[in-house]
């Protein structure tokens, strides 16, 4: 008998056995790779909530704080429209003020041309009379100087 005729059967059930060892692990290692990646990505998803969640607030927080300078571009211009309002309603004042000054310098500028007027007429009439009683008088002076050559 042959060394390996005795040894052959036991290496064939070894073999056999050490396959079928084999697939046994194979399997436990593919259950536990399954098991741990299922783990993975149990413990995957609560970070990528976590960090949604972190997106999520801090989107939140730059929307309120847009919204915070719509809010202050707002106030800014409802004061502008408040002043403007308010020059509107001084330059109308102001514009009414310098109208009535307007009228009250065309009404002093027609009195003074009135008085001016009436003093122009005076002046008239005293230099009328004078140049008349000049006349009169040159007229007399020379009558009697006519009178006393003669």
């Amino acid at each position: 008998m042959d060394f390996l005729s005795l040894i052959g059967p036991t290496l064939g059930s070894l073999g056999a056995s050490a396959a079928i060892i084999g697939l046994i692990i194979f399997i436990l290692e593919a259950v536990r790779n399954r098991r741990k990646r299922k783990r993975m990505q149990e413990a995957k998803t609560p970070l990528e909530s976590k960090n949604r969640i972190e997106q999520i607030e801090s989107v939140s927080t730059s929307l309120k704080n847009i919204l915070g300078f719509v809010e202050s571009l707002k106030t800014e211009v409802v004061e502008k429209e408040h002043v403007l309002v308010e020059l509107k309603k001084k330059h109308r004042e102001a514009k009414k003020v310098a109208e009535l000054d307007q009228e009250v310098l065309d009404i002093v500028q027609k009195s003074l041309s009135g008085v001016l007027t009436k003093e122009n007429k005076k002046q008239a009439r005293l230099n009328f009379f004078l140049g008349l009683l000049t006349g009169l008088i040159a007229g007399a002076v020379f009558f009697i100087l006519q009178m006393v050559l003669k």
